[in-house]
């Protein structure tokens, strides 16, 4: 059995190639019981995505300290303060120019329109949900840009009316980032905008599947209620829209169907929960994610803290509590907090603003009964299910 140093030194130096076969050896010794060393090699997988992260610690990319990626980044900024500005012709116009003068974003586009398959993640957490997820795709995975680039373009041809562009670039941000949530509801906002609600309807059950984060159902289950509000169907409607806001309190697409669903229909009440889980079934809507992606969302959060990446940390353990209401990671909360704050439990700040005495605690990751009577398709038959 090879050791740690043994796998270390038969590295290649190509980030692609390496980041590949780390995944193939910590798969092959997990499978064989070999949970320490597949740890190890795990670990060092994680350090070298973080070593190739851009500035801020937001981007990774296999380009480092290439004029390009430091051009690619510059106009990026100049990108998000037309954005900020709402000037979008003017985004635009940076991102024609990023096509232009940064050599392998070209490239990259050339490759697409020649059929060559390969993935690019703006996500870091999406790029290890893909690698865990599809361990037998031998496909190459380049850095982010390509993805962010398509994103954006997508994104500014759907702000301006262009929505055939919109199409045309976000089909393609999904082609090197299958994970994508985003872009799939970018896509069903286009459609929706086109009035082809079917496509529409079948983007958003698309973002249903590839959803791994509590905002991303919300959305998912606002639209839903979106198109059955359309139907004439408002028990549903109200199902998938109180739903969508016990995901996330601040969602206006769920308030906006609120709103006109009391308009429209005030003595409406929620469907039955057979009603509801047989709406969800019939089309294939699951409303949480899998055991098995938790499994690797919670394995990725003990990492982050591990490596003392608290932000990353906190952010998937509040996801994850959102999503199944356990205490388990309501408790890793407000570890996570002490430790970023620095102070004992008698008196700290858990990331939501507010101070708080020991036990009395509201670290924004919020409190959700499901007191309806339905579930989010979970499967289960308990009407108190906290799924």
């Amino acid at each position: 059995m090879k050791n740690y140093e043994d796998f270390i030194n038969e590295l290649s130096g190509d980030y692609v190639e390496d980041l590949n076969a780390i995944s193939d050896a910590v798969r092959d010794l997990t499978a064989q019981g070999e949970s320490e060393l597949a740890d190890q090699l795990l670990k060092y997988g994680q350090q070298m995505i973080a070593e190739h992260q851009g500035r801020d610690d937001d981007f990774r990319s296999v380009e480092d300290n290439n004029e390009d990626v430091e051009k690619f980044y510059t106009l990026l900024d100049a990108i998000f303060a037309k954005v900020l500005d709402e000037d979008f012709e003017g985004a635009d116009g940076f991102l024609n120019r990023m096509e232009e003068e940064v050599g392998f974003i070209s490239v990259s586009l050339d490759a697409l329109e020649q059929g060559e398959i390969f993935r690019s993640f703006q996500s870091m957490t999406e790029e290890i949900l893909y690698r865990v997820e599809n361990v037998e795709e031998p496909v190459p995975i380049l850095g982010p840009e390509t993805e962010i680039w398509l994103s954006l373009k997508g994104g500014m041809a759907l702000e301006l009316k262009r929505y055939d562009d919109a199409i045309f670039y976000l089909e393609k941000a999904i082609k090197v980032n299958p994970m994508s949530t985003a872009n799939r509801l970018s896509l069903s906002k286009v459609y929706r905008m086109k009035e082809d609600i079917d496509k529409a309807k079948a983007y958003n059950r698309e973002a249903f599947l590839s959803a791994y984060r509590a905002a991303d159902f919300s959305n998912c289950f606002s639209n839903e209620g979106y198109f059955l509000y359309k139907e004439n169907r408002p028990s549903l409607a109200l199902s998938c829209s109180m739903i969508a806001k016990e995901y996330d309190d601040e969602n206006d697409e769920a308030d906006g169907n609120l709103m006109m669903i009391a308009s429209r229909f005030p003595d409406v009440e929620p469907a039955s929960k057979k009603t509801f889980t047989d709406y969800l079934k019939e089309r294939k809507i699951t409303g949480t994610i899998s055991q098995e992606r938790a499994t690797t969302l919670e394995r990725l959060a003990e990492k982050a803290e591990d490596e003392g990446n608290m932000e990353l940390a906190m952010d998937l353990y509040i996801n994850l509590e959102a999503l199944f209401h356990d205490d388990k990671y309501h408790g890793k909360l407000h570890e996570i907090a002490h430790k970023m704050s620095g102070e004992d439990d008698h008196g700290h700040d858990c990331g939501c603003g507010h101070r708080h005495d020991h036990h009395d605690h509201d670290c924004g990751c919020g409190e959700h009964h499901h007191d309806h009577p339905h579930d989010h398709g979970c499967d289960c038959d308990d009407d108190g299910c906290s799924c």
